[in-house]
């Protein structure tokens, strides 16, 4: 396996008519081929790689579990679905957005529960305004976001009391 995804892509030039073994090397045009499937496998994430560079590529998104603090960043450079398990009442930022982006929360209530949110900035929510969060113990609240603008977002609850 390839141990880095290339930053360009080999030149593979085809053999002319009259010289279809050596024009080029038969066996460098095999290793080239072999060499660029090996990164775009490594890129894929493919038979569980741990050499990936990137997740832009992947097929399937990660669950990335945000550490409890008084005030959680949610890194969108890292590409995935959110949770996070309220240890008690927290504000929630965002970090590395771009317009366009979609993203996923899940916001788990602890073994306390009536934990509540305060939301990053300027999210503008389906239905003109903030969901209640369920604070029932150990229950989760999904949340879906696009970011619109700079520091700016669309908000749909996904599911509660889940």
């Amino acid at each position: 396996m390839a141990t880095s995804f290339p930053t360009d892509l080999d030149s593979l030039t085809n053999p002319t008519a009259t010289d279809k073994q050596n024009n080029p090397d038969h066996a460098t045009q095999h290793a080239n081929i072999n060499d660029a499937m090996e990164a775009v496998q490594t890129k894929l994430g493919k038979d569980s790689s741990t050499v990936t560079t990137s997740h832009d590529y992947k097929i399937a998104p990660r669950l990335i579990t945000l550490v409890d603090a008084a005030t959680v960043d949610i890194n969108l450079s890292q590409r995935g679905i959110f949770s996070l398990t309220l240890g008690g009442n927290r504000t929630l930022t965002v970090s590395n957005e771009t317009v366009g982006q979609v993203f996923i929360v899940r916001l788990r209530q602890d073994g306390v529960g009536s934990r509540l949110i305060t939301w990053f900035s300027t999210v503008n929510w389906a239905g003109g305004s903030a969901p209640t969060l369920t604070t029932t113990i150990n229950k989760d609240d999904v949340f879906a976001f696009i970011v619109t603008a700079a520091a700016t977002y669309s908000g749909f609850v996904v599911g509660q009391n889940v």
